[in-house]
């Protein structure tokens, strides 16, 4: 059933889309919510859903972490695009990823490691918010 109920209705539906469908046509994989779960879309689109049951599939970003220092757990992305890789689970305060100080006081990036020296690594299409990656089989502690 289409999601919209006139010609003003039906444009304002396929713009919300267009970021979509244009993900779509650069072979960007699409997931579509079926009411339980996400599932990946492989050969036909028919956009006439509501909008919110589409989207790009969510990637985080990535690491070979074989080639990461063991002490290192913790990599996330700040809003400006930088990530970093953390010895202690990072807190997101303001806009990045810190690490909190003993006690919970605020803490900073000193101990943190810029990404940009590991070849190996990938940013993903999720927020920066929502970038913070644990290494396989480390402990997820609090912060």
């Amino acid at each position: 059933m289409p999601a919209w109920k006139d010609e003003a209705g039906m444009r304002a539906h396929y713009k919300e889309l267009l970021p979509v469908i244009a993900a779509f046509g650069e072979g960007e994989v699409i997931e579509y919510f079926d009411g339980q779960e996400w599932d990946a879309i492989v050969f036909s689109v028919a956009f006439d859903s509501p909008a919110d049951h589409y989207r790009i599939r969510q990637v985080p970003d990535s690491i070979d972490w074989a080639s990461v220092n063991p002490n290192f757990n913790w990599m996330a992305r700040d809003e400006d695009g930088k990530a970093h890789l953390f010895a202690r689970k990072p807190v997101r305060v303001s806009d990045e990823w810190i690490l909190s100080a003993p006690g919970g006081s605020i803490g900073s990036h000193s101990s943190a490691i810029e990404t940009i020296y590991f070849a190996s690594y990938s940013q993903g299409n999720l927020g920066w918010k929502e970038s913070l990656v644990t290494r396989p089989g480390a402990e997820d502690e609090s912060p």
